[in-house]
Formats: structure tokens, C-alpha cells, sequence
């Protein structure tokens, strides 16, 4: 099951996340040039009345243009390609800045409110139609802002029609689309099963949140949420937040997995990353761009302090944990994509167009097919455990109800019968008979061959009349050689002719061998309303007395028959 599990999860990734996280773009090549500049706004004509000058010097697109310290302004250029696409349009993105951008002598788009100490914030996508004529011209870029750490850096800035680049746009939230759901999938098996007593509960907690954070997350890092509500500053700063979010929640889950020995130093690392992150709100709130500025931190820390976790959790996994065990590989998935992802935002390393974080989910569910596994396993034990509970239970109440040697039910089985079957005579009344067997002298076969004769011929007796009886009337031994059958729905006349049978089969047999084996039989019925178990009883006891005292090997009726019963059956 599990690697049938891995193999689908595998599967997925390689056909909807890989192709749409690692598609090949049309990235606009070519030489580029940056200019220093401070801050000005200058009248929105011709280029040639902007643009500086001179003093352009080369840089290596797509890395950052290299900055003294201070700027707030900034100017890049390059040539556009001598063919390009009908309807063409430039894709790229951007973080924190104002920006104009002129093909040739055409202001052609423009971001921002350009004014002095205030810019756009957040990060967003745009999306520039060039004009027709746009082929061959020079690219101007203008860019504004007071956050050094974003200056000048438009990403990839793509160059293609434009309805291949809303293709790509879209084609980078494939592995959030697959993704979340799935997420919100297993944050709700979680808690479905956070619910069992026998859970580790604090483990699936804490699990459930870590989800929910990352499902979060992934909303937030989605081209489309701009296009759903245009407010690229809220978005930006809940992406930032919730990722410095991501290890302190993803490290409270190996904290309830390791062994106990590491866990100290595991309450270390999630301090660390708090302390961060409390750095980067704080120095955000203050206005310092702390979230901005604590990133590289966060991403060596990330690299460093997860490093010594993955091991405490390979430790425990070897030592046989397997919750530990088929944690490893969503840890290491983790840490590989939040590296790689940090990398290409920020170092521009590799041409990745989108996030790979979404993996993170993918392997998780091979630790929730654990989690279930191992639910199920623990479900099926103690619903066998439950099972032979139950049946001990059984067990041991047919024991107290159950006479052992003869295998009848018990007296105290019989009060319940009767105040079952009387209980229904209230409800819906039908007939009710009782016929009490005694064995003929039979203290005389224990004196004269001992207890185990007496054993075997009570056993044997017992056996014959169940042989002879229907197996839903109630067979009960009353005490000693005394034996009562409930017979429920017949009529004092019916009874009798089952009990004169029954005398019959016992006078027959050999139940015994040194000496022949009779019993002397008396029936009762139930009278109506008016009656009781009390008086039915005496009037049973009475009929058997008669049997016994008028020669034995005989069956005795009560004298004062139901009169109801007895004229129904006569009809």
C-alpha cells in the first residue's frame, strides 16, 4: 500500500508539478546597461528628455544592477529583439517599486504613484503590451524605491505574445492548484483522526496546523489571487510572514516525532526561528524592511538549524520510529525546495519560473499514508481487542448462566426468562405453559453408585429431553434432579402431550445401565392478567407433588386449566 502510495504521489509531481514549475521561458536577452540616478519626476514626453545621458555602464541580466548604497533611482536599458511576436507582451515582476518603461520614444507603461519617499508596495506581476512597432527599439526602464534591497530587480522579464504568457502566468500556479487542495484534504483527515482517544493527538495537531499555515501560503504566492483582489502589499507581506512561520511549524512536528534526549536542543532551533521572525515583524513594523533584511538569515538558518534536525530524526528512524522513518523524506523535500525556492527569488540562481515548495506537500502525503496506515493498524487491533473482550464477556456470562453439567440454563437465568416473557404477556397475551420434570428416585442412584453415577445419569437426562423439545423453548435445571421447560405459545393441552412424550422417550431409554431411569412430570399454565409467576409456580410444584405422590413415571396437569386457553384450543 505504501509504495503504491509513493509511486501516485511521484506520479502526480512529475506530470503536474515538474513541466509547469520548470518550463523553459522566452527570457528577453540581450545587452543590459543601468544608470545611477536620484530621485526625479520628470515631464511624461519623449524619452530623450528623461533619459540620462550618459555614464551607462554593463551588468549581468538578470542579477540585480550593482549599487553604491543610497540610490532611490535607478535606470536600465536594453534592445528589444528585430522580430518579435504579433501581440507581443512583456511578463515579469516586481517588489516594492515605481516603475516606467518606454519603447523607443513611447512612455508605454507606467506602476506607481511616483511620489517622493513613498512607493508601490508588495510583489506583483504586470503584464506590458508593446506597440507594433516596437521591434528593434531601445527598452528604457525607470524604477523608484526606498527599499535597497529590491532596486532594480524585475526577475525574468519574458518576451512573448500575449496570450502565451497568461498561459505561463497561469501554468506557474499548476502545482498550487494540485496542491492545495490536497493539503485541505489531509488538514481535515488530521483532525478526523485527532479525534480518536488512542491518537497521538498533539502530533496531529500540530501537523493540521502546519498545513493550514502552508495551504495559506501557497494562496498567497498565486499569480491569480492578484487578478481576485489587486492588493499586492497585502498579499507580499502574509507570503513573508507565513513563510517565517513555515519552520517554527514544521519544527514543532519534529519536535513531537524525535526521541526525547533531542528534544532540548529541537526547543533551541524553534527559539532561534522565533526570535527571528519576531526580528522581522518588529523591524517591519518600525519601517527598517525588517522581513526583507532578515531574509538571507532566514534562509542560512534554515540550511544550518534544519540540518542537525533531519539527523536527530534519521537517528530515530534507524532505532525504528517509523512515523520518524516516513518523515524523512517530506523533511528533506522541505529544506531541498525552501533553499532552492530562497535561491532563484533572491540570487537569481537557475531560470525557474514558479515554486517547487509545492513538492513539500507531495511528500507529506507519504507521511499522512503512514499516519493512516498505522490508524488503521491500531483501529483493526483494537477492534479484535474490543471483539475478544466481548466475547469473553459473553463467555463469562453464559458461564454464570449456564448450568455446567448439564448445560441448562440456570435458576437465575430463569427469573430473567420469566420477567421477560411476562413483561410481553402484558403487551400481547398468548398462551404460556410450564412443565417440571423430577427423575424418579433418584437420591437412591447416588447412595447406592455414587455422585459420578448420578452426575452421568443427570447429564444424560438432560440431553435426552433437549433432543426432544424445540430448541426455542427455555430448558432449565431448577435444582438437584428438578428440571423446568418454558414453553411459550402453548396451551396447557399441548404441553401435556409434549411432556407425556417426553416421559415416554425417558422410561425407553438407557440413559443409565445398572438401573432403569423415569421421572415424574407436572404442568401448569398461565391463567391471564389476573395470574403470577408466584402462583403459576405453586400450581406447577403442586402438579409435579401429585405425579410423584400417585406412583411415579407419570405426567399430572394443574386442576384449575386456563379456561381461556383451554377453549380456544378446544376450537
Amino acid at each position: 500500500m505504501m509504495k503504491k502510495g509513493i509511486i501516485g504521489v511521484f506520479t502526480v509531481f512529475m506530470i503536474f508539478v515538474w513541466p509547469a514549475a520548470f518550463c523553459e521561458c522566452a527570457q528577453l536577452a540581450g545587452t543590459w546597461e543601468y544608470h545611477r540616478s536620484s530621485y526625479e519626476r520628470p515631464p511624461q514626453e519623449l524619452v530623450q528628455q528623461n533619459v540620462p545621458k550618459g555614464g551607462w555602464q554593463k551588468y549581468d541580466y538578470p542579477d540585480r544592477p550593482p549599487l553604491l548604497g543610497g540610490e532611490t533611482c535607478i535606470w536600465l536599458r536594453t534592445v528589444l529583439p528585430e522580430a518579435i511576436p504579433k501581440g507581443a507582451a512583456l511578463f515579469f515582476t516586481t517588489t516594492d517599486q515605481d516603475f516606467r518603461i518606454w519603447a523607443g520614444d513611447s512612455l508605454i507603461y507606467q506602476y506607481g504613484e511616483w511620489t517622493e519617499g513613498k512607493h508601490a508596495d508588495g510583489r506583483k506581476w504586470h503584464m506590458v503590451m508593446l506597440p507594433d512597432d516596437a521591434a528593434g527599439k531601445e527598452l528604457y526602464i525607470q524604477a523608484y524605491s526606498l527599499n535597497p534591497w529590491v532596486l532594480g530587480d524585475f526577475s525574468e522579464m519574458l518576451l512573448n505574445d500575449n496570450i502565451t504568457q497568461m498561459k505561463r502566468m497561469f501554468a506557474a500556479d499548476i502545482p498550487f492548484i494540485a496542491a492545495i487542495p490536497m493539503t485541505i484534504f489531509m488538514v481535515l483527515v488530521m483532525m478526523i483522526y485527532s479525534q480518536n482517544p488512542v491518537a497521538p493527538k498533539r502530533l496531529y495537531d500540530f501537523l493540521s496546523f502546519f498545513l493550514l499555515e502552508f495551504a495559506l501560503w501557497m494562496v498567497c504566492t498565486m499569480n491569480i489571487c492578484q487578478l481576485i483582489l489587486d492588493e499586492p502589499g497585502l498579499w507580499w507581506n502574509a507570503w513573508r510572514v507565513l513563510l517565517y512561520l513555515m519552520p517554527l511549524a514544521a519544527n514543532r512536528v519534529v519536535y513531537e516525532l524525535i526521541h526525547p534526549r533531542w528534544k532540548p536542543w529541537m526547543r533551541v532551533i524553534i527559539g532561534c526561528f522565533a526570535l527571528l521572525m519576531f526580528v522581522a515583524v518588529a523591524g517591519q513594523i518600525a519601517g527598517w524592511n525588517g522581513l526583507d533584511r532578515c531574509m538571507p538569515v532566514f534562509y542560512v538558518m534554515l540550511l544550518m538549524l534544519e540540518i542537525p534536525a533531519f539527523y536527530w530524526t534519521a537517528c530515530f528512524a534507524w532505532e525504528g520510529e517509523l512515523y520518524c522513518r516516513y518523515m524523512l523524506v517530506p523533511f528533506l523535500a522541505f529544506i531541498v525546495s525552501a533553499v532552492v525556492d530562497g535561491s532563484s527569488m533572491y540570487q537569481h540562481w537557475g531560470k525557474m519560473q514558479g515554486s517547487i515548495q509545492p513538492v513539500t506537500v507531495l511528500a507529506l502525503t507519504i507521511f499522512i499514508l503512514a499516519i493512516v496506515r498505522e490508524q488503521m493498524k491500531r483501529e483493526r487491533y483494537l477492534a479484535a481487542l474490543a471483539a475478544g473482550l466481548r466475547s469473553e464477556v459473553a463467555q463469562a456470562i453464559e458461564r454464570a448462566e449456564i448450568d455446567p453439567l448439564t448445560n441448562c440454563y440456570n435458576r437465575g437465568k430463569f427469573n430473567a426468562l420469566m420477567r421477560e416473557i411476562l413483561q410481553s404477556q402484558e403487551n400481547a397475551p398468548h398462551p404460556l405453559s410450564m412443565i417440571m420434570l423430577d427423575i424418579d428416585h433418584f437420591k437412591r442412584i447416588n447412595d447406592t453408585y455414587g455422585h459420578e453415577a448420578g452426575d452421568t445419569v443427570l447429564a444424560g437426562f438432560a440431553a435426552l429431553v433437549r433432543q426432544n423439545i424445540k430448541k426455542t423453548d427455555p430448558f432449565v435445571r431448577w435444582g438437584g434432579e428438578e428440571f423446568i421447560i418454558i414453553c411459550d405459545g402453548t396451551t396447557l393441552s399441548e404441553a401435556a402431550t409434549i411432556a407425556e412424550r417426553l416421559r415416554e422417550r425417558v422410561a425407553d431409554s438407557d440413559i443409565f445401565e445398572k438401573q432403569r431411569v423415569t421421572c415424574s412430570i407436572g404442568v401448569a399454565s398461565w391463567h391471564g392478567a389476573h395470574d403470577t409467576e408466584r402462583t403459576l409456580m405453586a400450581r406447577l410444584d403442586t402438579a409435579l407433588y401429585q405425579a410423584k405422590n400417585t406412583g411415579r413415571n407419570r405426567v399430572v396437569m394443574e386442576k384449575e386449566p386456563s379456561p381461556l386457553w383451554d377453549a380456544l384450543a378446544d376450537v
